[in-house]
């Protein structure tokens, strides 16, 4: 007489008590600032084998079209993340991703920088957008 079905096994997840991930967003309490804190999660990174999340610039699609799903992609994550440091790793291993499936970095950095203003997404983080917090967002995450 449960919520599930008998043949649904449903099982724990999660091995800390103090995080859980469901759909794509990983929940945990921050032990470093005691906050509760989110951050993206996807399954898939837990296969023992390469999945194919984003197109190449050498695709049979128009190069908009992958600089567009470069840009999609920061408005997730900033949904998504609600630490600033958190939110960076996220975007710098973006960056990565897609300057390795042939995007130009100056491509991108622009795009970014473009969505950042536009999509006021800094204050969201308590950063005022100038060029100061800019160039910090934007060398935090190129540094190799």
């Amino acid at each position: 007489d449960g919520v599930c079905s008998p043949g649904l096994v449903v099982g724990r997840e999660n091995v800390d008590n103090g995080r859980t991930s469901m759909l794509e967003i990983d929940m945990f309490i921050d032990k470093s600032t005691n906050k509760f804190t989110t951050f993206l999660y996807d399954k898939r990174d837990k296969f023992g084998f390469p999945i194919v999340k984003y197109p190449s610039i050498k695709s049979n699609i128009h190069r908009n079209t992958v600089y567009n799903v470069f840009i999609t992609q920061v408005i997730r994550y900033s949904r998504v993340c609600n630490d600033l440091k958190y939110f960076l790793v996220a975007l710098k291993n973006l960056f990565i991703t897609m300057t390795n499936k042939g995007c130009k970095r100056h491509v991108l950095l622009k795009k970014l920088f473009k969505i950042l203003v536009d999509k006021d997404i800094l204050t969201k983080f308590d950063i005022t957008p100038n060029y100061n917090s800019m160039f910090y967002v934007l060398s935090s995450f190129l540094r190799k």
